[in-house]
């Protein structure tokens, strides 16, 4: 199940990087197959027990429009980035600096 391999990474990441302050997190997911099919829920619940056992307490809500914040949050991160490149406060990644010389 590829919906719960790419939360279980996200978990784990959070989880070995201390990033989760709070003892519940919470998990918007977006999309007609798991707010329609009945049994999606629980496949993903059942894989990421599997997965990421006891990392965090989360919970798997539905969020409305999902891919329309999420294009925002990229865009305020995407500007965020280029002015502290700017300013000088981040450098480009080797991997930004590798293929950015490709014609």
């Amino acid at each position: 199940m590829l919906t719960a391999a790419a939360i279980a990474v996200l978990m784990k990441r959070l989880h070995e990087n201390g990033k989760v302050d709070t003892k519940k997190i919470c998990i918007g997911i977006d999309g007609s197959l798991y707010r329609f099919h009945p049994r999606f829920n629980m496949v993903i619940q059942r894989h990421l027990k599997i997965l990421a056992p006891v990392l965090l307490n989360y919970e798997l809500r539905i969020s409305a429009d999902g891919s329309g914040i999420g294009a925002a949050i990229c865009a305020i991160t995407a500007n965020d980035a280029r002015k502290a490149l700017r300013k000088g406060e981040i450098k480009k990644s080797p991997f930004y600096q590798q293929h950015n010389n490709i014609s």
